[in-house]
């Protein structure tokens, strides 16, 4: 081979090493591959790849906004002058103490109160364990006393529960995100027993037993709903005026 096809061989053989190394670089400093067609559309390929797997939303708080209160323990000690807030997932009372957050569990309260800025009135939350009840099956480890009236007692007792993503890829529909809801319940407590109440009316029937008519009527003249705290304490209020 003549002196020209060598160069010729050098040149070429050079151009295929600076393409390699153009590539690798390209790998090395993007961290991906870099298409270098311009028939491929890269759209289409980042449209094949799968989602990122779904976030979750919501708050797992009774009130995510820190608030004013008192926490009494069960050994009588009490907590006052902090800001507190209820993690439902955690079962425990947060404190914000010095620029920390301090847990203290449900086993160790007895009851604790937090402001409400909406009526200026205190809400008052209690142990379930503290109520002495027959069974307390169905009502969380704390629960909130809306009303009391000669030993019958209105409680609001609190869960959370995740609704989980709904997307479907190929119709590319639904929610992208798992949501965590706050959930109550209505009880009344009568002769230390609880009994639920249902947020359908009729479904009452058992609970007021022969007051039932009255109280039917009385909600459907106030046309109050039974998943309102205030509708629901002016039905117990009545309820106890039968």
């Amino acid at each position: 081979m003549n002196s020209y096809g060598l160069s010729s061989m050098r040149k070429v053989v050079l151009l295929i090493v600076l393409l390699i190394s153009a590539t690798a670089f390209g790998q090395k400093s993007t961290g991906q591959l870099t298409i270098m067609d311009a028939n491929v559309d890269p759209g289409g390929i980042i449209n094949e790849l799968p989602l990122a797997p779904p976030g979750t939303v919501g708050s797992t708080y009774i009130y995510e906004d820190w608030r004013s209160g008192e926490l009494t323990l069960k050994n009588g000690t009490k907590i006052s002058g902090y800001d507190l807030r209820y993690d439902l997932e955690s079962d425990g009372l947060e404190i914000r103490y010095q620029g920390e957050i301090k847990i203290c569990p449900y086993k160790m309260i007895d009851m604790f109160t937090i402001s409400n800025p909406e009526s200026g009135l205190e809400m008052k939350f209690i142990s379930s364990k503290k109520l002495n009840l027959v069974s307390a099956a169905g009502l969380s480890n704390v629960v909130q006393v809306l009303s009391k009236n000669q030993g019958t007692l209105l409680l609001k007792s609190y869960s959370i529960s995740v609704k989980e993503s709904t997307y479907v890829p190929a119709l590319d529909m639904g929610d992208h995100e798992n949501k965590i809801q706050v959930k109550f319940k209505y009880y009344f407590v009568m002769k230390n027993e609880i009994n639920p109440l249902d947020k359908r009316l009729k479904k009452n029937k058992d609970l007021f037993s022969s007051k039932y008519p009255d109280i039917e009527e009385f909600v459907k003249s106030k046309r109050l709903k039974l998943n309102n705290d205030s509708d629901v304490v002016m039905l117990f209020s009545y309820y106890n005026s039968l």
